[in-house]
Parts: structure tokens; sequence; C-alpha cells
């Protein structure tokens, strides 16, 4: 059956820890990215308790995730088509089409197909690797078909458990989950210095913007994760210009800025404030009820301790 596997939380003795971890530093197995395209949102989790914790020791993960989630900004994205593909040379073993892509909000009702539309690739020397959430009819490959690195294998979806689109990518070997951005499993503690098991380094960004626009009027978490509001022109006839931002990683203590400054080069916004807790994804917009022909300019920093993550500055030209 073609699922994520449930992380079953077991101690393991420090031999064979230690054994299994060599194993994968020293195997030649590598893989690429598969999805260019997309952004890491979420990593396996590497804590052994009811906690949670990435492989650099951040909160990008949840308890018992046994996978690196690769997504793309919202649905609008998702239906353009963002290709996902096979992250190195093996054979498929099995693969699953058909699950409708949509927000699952209660589990039982994808019971059996939580990893929704996927695949399986064998390669060789005990080495695995899994694919889900891939978009309705949109697998291209075959039970024992050979592919090579790079080979495309479907189209980034939200099939089966899954709250936005992405692909979420596992890495086995001889049957117990590795966590490719350390090369060991699971199990074991967050740290800084492992080995990865990518081709090319995958950048561990903890804090980023996703996306940013505008809308007519106030818009909703659902609205943008939608992409109800992807690329909208502003109109001088709407009734607002709202602008619009969503980030990951937020933390308690980081401050966010926003200003707006009118073609009249009157500053209409002046946001400030500082976070009180932290935040997966965080969502913020501000606006105007009074919206005229001419260019907008509009900002948006985070910045923590003496760090400014964030910085963006966008102009709109209402006609």
């Amino acid at each position: 059956m073609l699922s994520e596997n449930v992380f079953c939380r077991e101690r393991i003795i420090m031999l064979g820890t230690l054994l299994f971890a060599l194993i994968a530093l020293n195997s030649d197995i590598s893989f690429s990215s598969p999805c260019p395209e997309c952004f890491v949102l979420l990593y396996p989790d590497r804590d052994s308790s009811s906690g949670f914790t990435d492989y650099r020791c951040g909160n990008l993960s949840y308890d018992g995730h046994t996978g690196t989630d690769f997504a793309v900004a919202d649905e609008a994205k998702m239906r353009s088509g963002v290709t996902v593909r096979a992250a190195a040379p093996g054979r498929v073993l099995r693969i699953r089409d058909g699950v409708p892509d949509r927000k699952v909000s209660d589990l039982n009702q994808v019971k059996g197909q939580e990893c929704g539309n996927g695949l399986v690739i064998d390669h060789g020397r005990g080495w695995e690797s899994q694919y889900c959430h891939l978009r309705q009819n949109s697998v291209t490959v075959r039970p024992g078909q050979q592919v090579d690195r790079g080979t495309p294998v479907g189209l980034v979806g939200q099939s089966g458990a899954a709250s936005f689109p992405h692909v979420h990518f596992e890495v086995r070997h001889q049957g117990k989950t590795i966590d490719p951005n350390g090369g060991i499993p699971l199990n074991n503690s967050c740290s800084t210095n492992k080995t990865a098991l990518w081709q090319q380094p995958i950048a561990y960004i903890p804090t980023a913007l996703i996306h940013s626009g505008f809308s007519p009027q106030v818009p909703t978490m659902a609205e943008v994760e939608a992409g109800k509001w992807h690329n909208y022109q502003i109109k001088a006839t709407d009734p607002s210009l709202i602008f619009w931002t969503r980030s990951y990683g937020v933390k308690a203590g980081d401050r966010v800025t926003m200003t707006m400054v009118n073609p009249d080069r009157e500053q209409v916004v002046d946001y400030k404030n500082t976070l009180t807790k932290d935040n997966r994804i965080f969502f913020i917009y501000t606006g105007s009820r009074k919206v005229v022909p001419g260019t907008w300019t509009v900002t948006f920093q985070l910045d923590r301790g003496n760090q400014k993550l964030i910085d963006i500055s966008q102009t709109i030209l209402v006609k």
C-alpha cells in the first residue's frame, strides 16, 4: 500500500544506531531535488519525543513527520503545472493516481490514501525514495519502468493528507526512514554538522517570504492559499487597495514593518509591531480604502535581532 510511513517511536540501542548512520554516510547514493521550482517548507522530525525539531534544531517540522516537503506558493501555481522529477536513477516499484486534489481537514477522508497520488522508486542496495501528494492524473511513470535522475514523474499537487500544494519526498534504506538533509535515521537528534545526501546542497532557509500581492478587498488566508488573488491588478474603481504577504518560520519577538505610499507621495500606512508568538505560516495585510490612479509603493520588512530576514518593496500602477 502506498502511504506515508507511520513513524513508530522506539528506543534503538546505540550500537545499531551508529552502524546504520555509518552505512548511510558512506553510501554512494545521492539525491537531486525532486522539485527545483519548489521551496522547502517542512523537514523530517528528528525529535524522538512528543516534540519536534528539524535537522538544524529549528521548528520547520511537526511531530512524526517523515519527509522533506517541497512546496509551491499557492493552488494557482499548482494548477499551472510544476514538475516533480526522479531524485536518483532507479526502477519504479509502485504508483497511485486518481486521488482528488483538495485541502483535507479530516484525515478519515483519506484513510489508507494518506500519500495521495504518488510513487516509490527502488534505487538498489536497499535505497528507496517516495513521492506523495502529486496532482490528480499527473503520474507519468509505470511500475517496472527505469528512470534516470531528473526524469519527470508527475506534477506537484494536493492529494491525500495534504493541507497545502507540495511533494512529500521521503528516503528509506533497508526499510528505515533516512533524513536526506543529514544522512542518518530520524531517531537521531538534530545537528548542524552531518553529511547530507543531496547531490547539490539545498540551502536551509528557516524564515522567508512565500509570496505577496494585492486584492480589492480584505483577503482571507484561504483565498490567498487558493490563489484567488494571484497576480490581481488593482483598478481605480476598486473599493480598496490591500497589500498582503505570506511568510514562513516567523518567531515570537520578530519585528514587522509595513508601509504604503500613494501616488501623491503621502504615506498612508506606517505599521509596526513586535510578534508575541511563533507562526509556521504568517499572513498579514494592510491597505487603503481610498484608491486613486497612479503608482503606489508598498514595503514589508521582518527583522529578528539585528538581522533583516525579509525586505521587499513593490510598486503597482493603478489605472
